[in-house]
């Protein structure tokens, strides 16, 4: 079959039914208990999907991710999981055994930490054995002894044990490299065939699942994200999660709705979530870029005398008292249907009041924090039992009440532009292209029997390689953008290194305290509080001037790169249109008119890919910078400091403060974290520039430490191949028409 006519198979198959590509991920963040496993069932109207539980166990242990179904997909769940590499595998481990021993160092002393803190540490320390246990408890010479060995050089040698140990781990049949996949015919099929990956031997070094199903919710392209909970004592993990919500569209902060009317500001909980991911990001700008929606849980919960003496309208008063009147007459009467129905419509009436003043609350407490002034927090109060119970009996006005169906239609919303201008896409350009790529075919072959017919052959055209010249910018595009953050941040960063470093040093030489308390900061890496010292954030303070110097240069960096994608746009577009023109003056030509309007589609369709791209590019480039700039777990200070904390805590004995600060301030440790950094961003803007090369389809390695979704976008390429074969094979065709013409076709290809 003719390569091209196969291709227009392909394409006709791939357009009979439209389904977007663009995809938006919304983080569910929430502590233990606080019902998120429970919201997201509601959301995908799928009970029992996501575990569970009413004990107070942490029912998410990683990262879960709820996707639309696959175009070819038959079952009604898909199931992939990623599995930690080696690499991944060691650093967990070197957490797990650093929570556990801690503890039990000798240094350690209960009464000179205080008894909040001791109990902290050991129940860190009882978690992480625990953890421990699940993976190796199956090895013979696995026990609390051996991991506990305290001899010189036991820390590297227990772990390279527990490294061989994991290596030795068999997972699932059909596992490969890091990936298992399966599928399931129903809810109780997924729950065990994802069970193993979230309690048995597998779930430590598991990295990610994801379940693909049919759900209303996804159909505009939301992947639902379930994450583990930020009190997961696992730096490894918590790491891994603030790695996530950077590259997310989205994130719905579930909190219990109790908790939102004790705290008279309403801000602790939901502020330490939304904070701890990147907390100058959000204390400087807010949700100028983190896109947050609050999901206040276990709204039908409520104290029906209490919330009655916070009702202050006359008019809801009057209605409170004529319910009570009804309630009594029915009780008189023994009508307890009637009774009942009284009761339920005079909490849902207490519900709806509280629930405005909680939202109204929380959206004053906010209001600094939004990107836009007149824009207000989005608060959703969500009862999953309602929902639950009144989708059942098909009570569809508490359905409503329950405002998962609103919460619903807001993640939708997320999404919605996208695939606005995706199905617009597909009507206006995608489907016209394919009935003019077969007009085109079908000219092409009538003439090409005429030129056999007639004793001509076709002679051999560059214009395919022209063609892929016109269409391929990324050369000068990436050489321009390299130049960029060369200029504006690799060079800035050399010249202002030293003072950056020197500002390290006099922060690190203010840190006085007692010598416990300075232990206290070694202990937590550099990030705490105690009852007479206030928070402070050592590695913060380390980066405070690189971080304010580098903010404007940031800046100007995405200007220019987005500038260098208007280019790509613009010089696409003239390069098409002249084409377009020059083939349009071939008027002795068969099929010039569908080529042209082939050109005309082929240019929509590059400038649709291309804006997926730069999309792409700048969650990307923005995830990076935070990770620069920020001062949490997953940042780079954090990342390089905390060898030197890790050290300094295990300095025992007479003028341990001393020892510690050597540690801590050593003007070589801060030259080298400094050093660190700027490889580290260096090296990160290589991997972007080549995931971008990837997209463009030019052969490079991909970066595997970045999702799978910013590599995934073989859309330019394919379009790239299948637009150039055309035009190459109608060339090739009326080469001899062409060659009678004035040459300007020549000229161009």
């Amino acid at each position: 079959m003719d390569d091209n006519v196969k291709h227009l198979l392909d394409d006709a198959n791939r357009l009979k039914t439209f389904q977007g590509r663009s995809e938006r991920i919304i983080a569910v963040l929430g502590n233990t208990g606080d019902g998120k496993s429970s919201l997201i069932n509601s959301l995908l109207h799928v009970p029992g999907l996501a575990p569970e539980s009413d004990s107070g166990r942490a029912c998410t242990s990683i990262v879960t991710e709820y996707h639309r179904k696959k175009p070819n997909q038959e079952a009604p769940f898909l199931i992939e999981v990623e599995y930690l590499n080696s690499a991944g595998i060691k650093e967990h481990l070197q957490e797990l055994l650093w929570n556990y021993r801690r503890i039990y160092r000798p240094d350690i002393n209960p009464e000179a930490l205080g008894d909040d803190e001791y109990k902290r540490l050991e129940a860190t320390s009882n978690t992480a054995w625990s953890t421990l246990q699940t993976a190796f408890r199956h090895e013979r010479d696995f026990s609390s002894s051996f991991a506990l060995n305290m001899e010189d050089g036991s820390d590297e040698r227990i772990l390279e044990q527990l490294i061989t140990w994991a290596g030795r781990i068999e997972w699932p049949r059909g596992s490969d490299e890091g990936f298992w996949t399966t599928t399931a015919l129903s809810v109780d099929e997924c729950s065990v065939a994802t069970r193993p990956f979230m309690e048995d031997k597998f779930w430590p070094f598991t990295n990610l699942i994801r379940i693909f199903l049919s759900a209303h919710v996804l159909d505009s392209g939301i992947i639902l994200a379930d994450l583990p909970g930020l009190q997961d004592v696992n730096l490894a993990r918590v790491r891994a999660a603030h790695e996530y919500v950077k590259q997310c569209d989205s994130i719905l902060v579930v909190g219990r709705i109790a908790r939102a009317i004790s705290d008279q500001s309403l801000r602790s909980s939901l502020y330490t979530s939304l904070a701890s991911h990147a907390p100058n990001e959000w204390q400087e700008q807010g949700a100028a870029r983190l896109n947050i929606a609050v999901a206040l849980s276990h709204a039908e919960d409520i104290n029906v005398r209490s919330a009655r003496r916070e009702i202050q309208d006359p008019e809801i008063k009057a209605k409170l008292d004529r319910l009570d009147i009804e309630i009594n007459n029915a009780q008189a009467a023994g009508s307890l249907r009637t009774e009942q129905n009284r009761k339920l419509m005079r909490k849902r009436l207490l519900v709806e009041e509280r629930n405005k003043n909680v939202t109204k609350g929380l959206q004053d407490a906010y209001a600094s924090k939004m990107s836009n002034q007149n824009s207000q927090l989005p608060v959703f109060c969500v009862s999953n039992k309602w929902y639950e119970k009144s989708t059942a009996t098909g009570n569809t006005e508490l359905v409503r009440e329950s405002q998962i169906p609103a919460l619903r239609r807001h993640c939708q919303a997320i999404a919605a532009d996208a695939l606005l201008g995706e199905a617009r896409h597909y009507l206006r350009t995608s489907l016209p292209s394919l009935v003019t790529s077969l007009d085109l075919w079908v000219t092409n072959s009538i003439a090409a029997q005429a030129l056999r017919r007639d004793g001509r052959h076709d002679r051999s055209d560059p214009s395919i390689d022209r063609v892929r010249q016109v269409l391929r910018p990324e050369s000068d595009w990436v050489d321009n953008v390299e130049s960029c953050f060369n200029e504006l941040i690799m060079v800035f960063f050399a010249n202002r290194g030293d003072i950056w470093k020197d500002q390290a040093v006099t922060e690190s030489n203010k840190w006085t305290a007692k010598s416990a308390q300075y232990n206290s900061w070694c202990l937590h890496d550099g990030d705490w509080s105690t009852p007479k010292k206030p928070h402070v954030n050592w590695n913060a303070e380390l980066i405070w001037r690189m971080r304010i110097d580098l903010d404007f240069q940031w800046d100007i960096f995405e200007e220019q790169t987005q500038d260098e994608f208007n280019a790509v746009h613009e010089n696409l577009g003239a390069s098409l249109v002249e084409l377009k023109d020059v083939i349009g003056s071939a008027t002795s030509v068969p099929g010039r008119e569908e080529l042209v309007r082939l050109i005309n589609f082929g240019l929509q369709e590059f400038k649709h890919t291309l804006d997926q791209i730069e999309r792409r590019f700048l969650v990307e480039l923005r995830a990076k910078r935070s990770k620069a700039s920020e001062a949490t777990c997953a940042s780079y200070i954090v990342e390089n400091m905390l060898p030197a904390y890790r050290d300094a805590s295990l300095v025992v004995g007479t003028g341990r403060r001393s020892k510690q600060e050597d540690i801590i301030g050593s003007k070589n440790l801060l030259r080298d974290t400094k050093r660190k950094m700027e490889r580290a961003i260096e090296s990160m803007a290589e991997n972007i520039l080549r995931n971008v090369k990837m997209t463009f389809g030019v052969d490079e390695t991909p970066n595997t430490s970045v999702p799978p979704a910013a590599l995934q976008n073989a859309g330019y390429n394919e379009h790239l191949q299948h637009f150039s074969s055309m035009v190459s094979v109608w060339r090739e065709q009326h080469s001899l028409l062409f060659a009678r013409e004035d040459g300007a076709l020549d000229s161009l290809l």
